[in-house]
Formats: structure tokens, C-alpha cells, sequence
């Protein structure tokens, strides 16, 4: 379901009644019933589609870790995107404001190794292990350390290349 195409908006409503038809038709499940959380690069969105699912949102960690190494190079820009009432239109206009610009950041190199160092510890069979319990108290799934190969797979091409202080 996490790939059906639904180019006819984003009506909550409707994307989460696809998504529990979806379920239905191809496993005969009822996703309302076993369906805990619901996992998405696209947080907004996916809150309103999770509490018509009645699940907790979880953000997805690719996305997660994108928006770590997006703001630790400097690529990206820390948004907040408020709806305010235009009183010339008499409408309501969304309004995009910074409130962290990109540009350098001189700690973003050892943020980046931070993110490896904690990957690396938890690629340890005997720390999976002491994190198995909590998992599973939590009803959280059980996620495997990613390697430099798997990043490779999911990296996203930056508008310029851009030299990180820092980063060996």
C-alpha cells in the first residue's frame, strides 16, 4: 500500500480508506484492528492519515536520517509553514518562514560521525540484543543497523556540492 499511486489529492480521508481497502483486498485484513503505527516520510500528511487510522505517526528513518545530513551540511533550510488570514483576499494564505537558515555549518562533519558512531554501536550483535526487550515492550519492530552500502542505495542529490568541515 506504502506504493499506491494516488494522484487525485491527499485528502486524509480518502488516502486512508485506500490504504484500509488496499489491505483488505490484498490480504483480507483488517487494518483498522492490527494496524499500531503508521510510517511516513511526509509527517504532516501522514498524522492526519494516521489518526483516520486510528495509529500512532511514526516518522520513517530514512526520512529522519535525510533531514539530519541535509541540516548538518547546511543543504537545507529549517521551515515552518503557517496559515494566516489574508484580510485583502479574505482568504486564507500560507506563509513559509526560516527559522534556521542553511549555509555553513562547522559542527555539521562531527554531527554526521556522531550519526555514524551511534549506527556503529548499535550494529554490535550484543546491543541489538539489549535493545530487543524495549522493542518489544514498545511494540516497536526490530531495525537493523544500516552500512554505508545501504545509504548509498537511498541518497538524494544535492542542488551543488559542498565541502563538510569535519567529515573524514
Amino acid at each position: 500500500m506504502v506504493a499506491t499511486v494516488k494522484n487525485d489529492g491527499h485528502n486524509a480521508p480518502l488516502v486512508a480508506t485506500m490504504i484500509d481497502n488496499g489491505f483488505r483486498a490484498k490480504y483480507n485484513l483488517d487494518n483498522t484492528s492490527r494496524t499500531r503505527f503508521t510510517m511516513s516520510d511526509t509527517t504532516p500528511s501522514a498524522k492526519n492519515v494516521a489518526d483516520h487510522i486510528d495509529t500512532e505517526q511514526e516518522d520513517c528513518s530514512m526520512y529522519l536520517l535525510n533531514l539530519c545530513i541535509g541540516y548538518g551540511i547546511g543543504l537545507k533550510d529549517n521551515i515552518q509553514t503557517l496559515t494566516v488570514w489574508n484580510e485583502s483576499t479574505a482568504s486564507w494564505d500560507k506563509v513559509v518562514t526560516t527559522v534556521t537558515p542553511g549555509g555553513a555549518f562547522d559542527k555539521g562533519g562531527a554531527m554526521i560521525q556522531n550519526l555514524r558512531n551511534l549506527n556503529n554501536h548499535f550494529r554490535s550483535p550484543k546491543q541489538r540484543n539489549a535493545l530487543k526487550p524495549i522493542q518489544e515492550t514498545l511494540s516497536y519492530p526490530e531495525l537493523e543497523s544500516m552500512t554505508d552500502k545501504d545509504l548509498a542505495k537511498h541518497t538524494f542529490s544535492p542542488p551543488e556540492t559542498r565541502t563538510v568541515p569535519g567529515l573524514r
